[in-house]
């Protein structure tokens, strides 16, 4: 079966070609400090994008950082790369950037909702698996530049 995903736009052809785990790291928490981190914690997804036009390739960076507000000190770190091959991606790309906003949107979509799923498995059986999971986010939203 071809795994070649295509866009509403009929040019726009791709399939996710690797998953790469650029760091995880995570502490282990005290049972004392478990019933409190809820209340004590920032979490925060952060994404970048790294373009081959040679290799007509798309690497989409996802990380998830938590921090306790206390004492401001890393409890958890995962990122993640996700590689997409995109057929004749140099089609798509003026000066670096996308034409159309659909492809990083379909890109950030795929990406996120595995990325969602890979930190679940990463956490079960931590200490760090009370914390609600990651939200459900639009990946337009994802890709908003913070106001």
């Amino acid at each position: 079966m071809d795994n070649i995903k295509k866009s509403k736009d009929k040019d726009f052809e791709f399939r996710l070609a690797d998953i790469v785990t650029h760091s995880f790291y995570y502490t282990n928490i005290s049972k004392k400090i478990k019933k409190s981190i809820q209340d004590n914690t920032i979490m925060k997804v952060n994404y970048g994008m790294n373009t081959n036009i040679k290799k007509n390739t798309v690497e989409f960076l996802l990380g998830f950082f938590i921090n306790d507000k206390i004492s401001k000190n890393e409890l958890c770190k995962i990122e993640i790369g996700f590689i997409f091959n995109i057929v004749d991606l140099e089609k798509f790309i003026i000066n670096d950037k996308f034409i159309s906003n659909q492809i990083p949107i379909q890109l950030a979509s795929v990406s996120y909702s595995t990325f969602r799923g890979m930190v679940y498995e990463k956490l079960s059986g931590t200490s760090l698996n009370s914390l609600p999971p990651m939200p459900i986010i639009n990946p337009t939203k994802l890709l908003s530049p913070e106001k």
